[in-house]
């Protein structure tokens, strides 16, 4: 199995954060990439006991939905900790670093 190409990996993110539910008013398709970490409602307000639970969840949501198309990617949770990556900057991130899971 191939990698992903670089439009699909821009398609996962659109697909994950509108599923996540956490794009600001106003997002599209055209303008997503654009979007800094920092304007999703990811940890909105942090939680006193752990302000990146969201992130955290986030990142293994992520990691789950690769597994279930036959991938594993690492951890994600520096970018999304990164309030100044883009969702551009993601989406090359996980196209660089996602690889096809194997058995055993």
């Amino acid at each position: 199995m191939a990698k992903l190409t670089a439009k699909k990996c821009e398609n996962f993110v659109w697909v994950f954060f509108l599923e996540e539910g956490v794009l600001p008013a106003g997002t599209t398709r055209a303008n997503i990439l654009a979007l800094k970490v920092s304007d999703l409602a990811l940890d909105d307000p942090p939680l006193p006991g752990d302000p990146h639970f969201q992130k955290k969840k986030a990142a293994r949501r992520m990691q789950i939905w690769f597994l279930a198309m036959g991938y594993r990617l690492p951890t994600p949770l520096p970018i999304l900790r990164d309030g100044k990556k883009s969702l551009r900057q993601l989406a090359e991130w996980i196209r660089e670093h996602h690889e096809e899971a194997r058995d055993g």
